[in-house]
């Protein structure tokens, strides 16, 4: 407890602390705190909330016991210091939709932010006497006491303590706290002092604000309970929930039909379709062997294979085709050529036999494209040209290349090259 003739530092506590005890006027209390991790910020344990750039900091609040009805006779603290110098708040982390809220911004950093500071007075006087007051520090023989057979309370020389009087309004209210010390006057008896008259109470007021020169009377503090740095914002609305991935897949099958002219589906059908439901021919074509970089010639042997590509959502149709001169509008290159001529003549059935032994080869040369007919408008086709045979984890490697010529032509050499392929939401795409 306080002092009876002092009062006290109560020094540096590390929020949240409570107090839990009186204080006298003059009192001090600094508290202070230091996050140390996301999770000590209310907004970061939002489920669709991620925190990412977290450097914290050191807060405080010093508080001064005085006599004034704020916050319990603590009044209005003295804030230093930032809880954080970095801080992001973010919705759909790491998507295409993510969207990132700076609390650094507008004061969310500071510990004087209502976002950032609890701060809770509360009272010891839970079971009041007869007279309705509650006494602390009040003990020994020398006390102050309500039973006096009449409505006057009695201090004894030498007592102190502080006296609640809840009758009197509200914690903070004028006068309902006060610190006493009686030292003098005939310590043979006891001093009285009025405890009415009921309603306003003036006559205690009047003693406790012009008392005898050998009492001591003053507004005392209650129980103090603070945290602070809690981050407990409001973030806007979160945008609509970002379009869910959808996967590109690539596999390879044989044919199973022979021509020796002839080869895969394109236009007209001129080749049967060996594909898996919902694949879609590439008129791309391979041996048997698992490496599928395309070294050999046209070649209608029953260990030709076809490569075929589909998206996981069955809504969403990957478009493959070999055009000369360039893609159509809404088609994207894939960085693969072919040319249109073999053995020096030009036929329909070369334009759709794509085995690629060949670099690039002028004005002759078809361009590899791929597209997808995506009803929603949600997605976009996203093809790479890996410098290694490698895709990265959210690709699909569609087959590997030679060099920086992309005819693919060599099987397993040094210099393969990988062209990769995703499906991503566009930047703006919201999906119900």
């Amino acid at each position: 407890m306080a002092s009876e003739v002092d009062n006290k530092d109560w020094g540096v506590q590390q929020a949240p602390y409570s107090l839990n005890e009186y204080s006298r006027d003059g009192s001090t209390i600094t508290i202070e705190k230091t996050p140390s991790n996301v999770t000590d910020v209310a907004v970061c344990n939002d489920p669709d909330v991620t925190c990412i750039n977290a450097v914290f900091s050191t807060a405080s609040a010093q508080f001064d016991c005085t006599d004034t009805t704020v916050n319990g006779g603590w009044g209005t603290p003295s804030w230093n210091g930032q809880c954080w110098t970095s801080l992001q708040a973010c919705y759909y982390y790491g998507t295409p939709s993510e969207v990132c809220h700076d609390l650094t911004s507008s004061n969310q950093n500071l510990p004087s932010h209502i976002a950032n500071h609890t701060i809770n007075v509360s009272s010891l006087c839970s079971a009041p006497d007869a007279k309705g007051v509650c006494y602390y520090e009040n003990a020994g023989a020398a006390k102050i006491r309500s039973n006096t057979g009449d409505d006057m309370f009695a201090i004894t020389h030498g007592a102190s303590g502080y006296i609640e009087y809840p009758a009197l309004g509200a914690i903070g209210a004028e006068d309902r706290l006060i610190y006493i010390l009686r030292n003098g006057g005939d310590i043979t008896k006891d001093l009285m002092i009025p405890s009415g008259p009921p309603g306003n109470f003036q006559d205690y007021k009047n003693f406790m604000s012009s008392s005898p020169p050998f009492i001591t009377a003053e507004a005392g503090c209650y129980q103090l309970d603070v945290n602070l740095c809690q981050g407990d914002v409001t973030l806007p609305p979160p945008p609509p929930p970002p379009c869910p991935d959808v996967a590109v897949s690539a596999i390879w099958r044989a044919h199973g039909t022979k021509n020796s002219n002839i080869i895969f589906s394109g236009p007209g059908g001129r080749r049967q379709n060996n594909c898996p439901a919902g694949y879609t021919p590439t008129e791309l074509g391979d041996d048997s062997d698992s490496k599928h970089s395309i070294t050999e010639d046209d070649y209608s042997g029953g260990d030709r294979m076809q490569l075929c590509v589909r998206a996981s959502d069955p809504t969403i149709t990957i478009k493959s085709e070999w055009r000369l001169g360039g893609c159509s509008a809404d088609m994207v290159h894939t960085g693969v050529y072919d040319r249109n001529t073999s053995g020096g003549k030009t036929s329909k059935y070369y334009l759709h036999r794509h085995d690629l032994p060949e670099e690039e080869n002028g004005a002759d040369e078809l361009y590899w494209c791929l597209g997808i007919d995506d009803p929603s408008g949600n997605y976009e086709l996203k093809l790479r040209k890996a410098f290694s045979s490698s895709c990265n984890a959210d690709e699909a490697r569609l087959v590997q290349a030679h060099g920086n010529e992309w005819n693919l032509n060599d099987e397993d050499g040094s210099i393969n090259r990988a062209v990769c392929a995703k499906i991503e939401p566009k930047a703006a795409a919201t999906c119900p």
